[in-house]
C-alpha cells in the first residue's frame, strides 16, 4: 500500500515520480490511481505541490480538501464550456443535443 510509503507532514512529502520509482511502477498514473483507491477506502492522504504525505494536523487535511474541490470545480467548468460549445454547434447544424451531465 502506498500509505505505508508516506511520511507525516508536508516536509516529508513524496512526489509521484519518487513513488513511481520506489514502487517500481511503469508510470505516475498508477500512483495516482492507487492514491485515489486508498482515499476512497477512507485513508487520509494529503497532497500539495510538493507531493503526497500523511497529515500532521487538521490544517493539512483541510488544505487538501480545498485543493481537491478547487480541481473538481475546474474540471466542471471545462465540461460546462464544452457542453455549451457542443449545444451551439448542434443548434447550428440542426443536430439533436444529446450530451448532458452524467451521460456516460
Amino acid at each position: 500500500m502506498i500509505i505505508e510509503m508516506l511520511g507525516v507532514g508536508e516536509r516529508n512529502a513524496r512526489t509521484q515520480n519518487e513513488l513511481t520509482r520506489v514502487l517500481q511502477k511503469d508510470d505516475t498514473r498508477e500512483i495516482r490511481q492507487a492514491i485515489r483507491t486508498e482515499r476512497l477506502a477512507g485513508n487520509i492522504i494529503c497532497s500539495n505541490d510538493k507531493g503526497y504525505f500523511l497529515p500532521e494536523n487538521d490544517a493539512d487535511i483541510k488544505a487538501t480538501i480545498r485543493r481537491l474541490r478547487k480541481r473538481s470545480k475546474a474540471f466542471e467548468d471545462v465540461a460546462d464550456a464544452m457542453q455549451m460549445a457542443f449545444n451551439q454547434r448542434s443548434k447550428k447544424d440542426g443536430r439533436k443535443k444529446n450530451v448532458c451531465k452524467n451521460d456516460n
